[in-house]
């Protein structure tokens, strides 16, 4: 099996959300951090399952701003605000 997924952030202050699809099956997964909803658990708890199989993470820019901010929300942990988010969005 293929374990490569494809993934894109999108980080406002009020909202965050990723998008991730696996590259084989072309099943999609969409997260949603905001007042409206708030799936942090779940996509920490994704993140954890892609790292426990064994799968790549993969996107256009990948190592100089996708990676460090999922990075930055996995440390924070399930209770990672849109808010923490961003303001690693805009220091970055």
């Amino acid at each position: 099996m293929n374990l490569d997924f494809t993934y894109d952030l999108e980080t406002y202050w009020n909202m965050f959300s990723a998008c991730i699809v696996h590259n084989e099956t072309k099943t999609r997964w969409i997260f949603e951090v905001s007042d409206r909803r708030n799936q942090a658990a779940q996509f920490i708890e994704f993140v954890f399952w892609l790292r426990e199989i064994g799968a790549r993470m993969v996107g256009f820019n990948n190592e100089g701003f996708d990676w460090p901010v999922v990075d930055h929300c996995v440390k924070i942990g399930v209770n990672f605000t849109a808010r923490d988010a961003y303001d690693k969005a805009q220091a970055i």
